[in-house]
């Protein structure tokens, strides 16, 4: 735990992750990890940035339905947002 944050390592996620079905993830906070770590693994990744607490552009809107409607299996979506907890 660092400055009371905790952080889980996109490697905790990746069997729970493929024995549920999750064939994308989507990253909608800063950059913490290589998305390769899921990509690695047959997991689509996707950033899809906006600023914490406000709204996303139509572009970035627009970009998140495509990856849902294309995937194949469960998506992950994940931000940073107000929670201690990021992946």
């Amino acid at each position: 735990m660092s400055a009371g944050y905790v952080s889980h390592t996109p490697e905790m996620y990746l069997s729970y992750f493929l024995s549920h079905g999750v064939t994308d993830v989507i990253r909608l906070n800063n950059k913490v990890y290589n998305a390769s770590r899921f990509t690695n693994a047959g997991i689509a990744h996707h950033d899809l940035y906006f600023i914490d607490g406000s709204v996303p552009t139509d572009d970035i809107l627009a970009r998140f339905l495509r990856v849902s409607e294309k995937a194949s299996g469960a998506i992950a979506v994940h931000c940073k947002g107000a929670s201690p907890f990021s992946i």
